[in-house]
């Protein structure tokens, strides 16, 4: 998975008009990327997904796509090794469709682990 994220506004001059203080961590337009698929796809189990530290989870990366297409590896090569993670993703099961209402949803809502605040004291 690749993704872009250009900012309109700087994010810290957006922030200060409703929470000053708050300060991004990145506040540069950036992409971003994201080995996902099923557990038993990985050649590595979960358990040691997670004992691995950010670099050798980039490099395990870089090894697991480099007979895909050949832009991709090199471009996770390029990526800031401490930046990496490991994260569990679970999906849900399917249920049954339920009788549809009026319901009102707050936009702009993710659930993501990205580390992007800090505060200025």
């Amino acid at each position: 998975m690749f993704g872009g994220l250009w900012f309109r506004t700087p994010p810290n001059q957006a922030a200060a008009q409703f929470w000053p203080g708050l300060c991004f961590q990145h506040p540069d337009d950036f992409v971003t990327w994201g080995l996902i698929g099923q557990q038993e796809q990985f050649p590595v189990p979960d358990e040691d997904l997670q004992a691995l530290d950010s670099p050798d989870l980039q490099q395990l990366a870089v090894e697991l796509t480099n007979d895909w297409y050949p832009g991709l590896s090199p471009l996770i090569k390029l990526a800031d090794p401490k930046e990496s993670f490991f994260l569990t993703m679970r999906r849900a099961v399917p249920i049954e469709p339920w009788q549809s209402s009026t319901i009102t949803c707050s936009r702009g809502l993710a659930a993501q682990k990205i580390s992007c605040v800090r505060w200025n004291t």
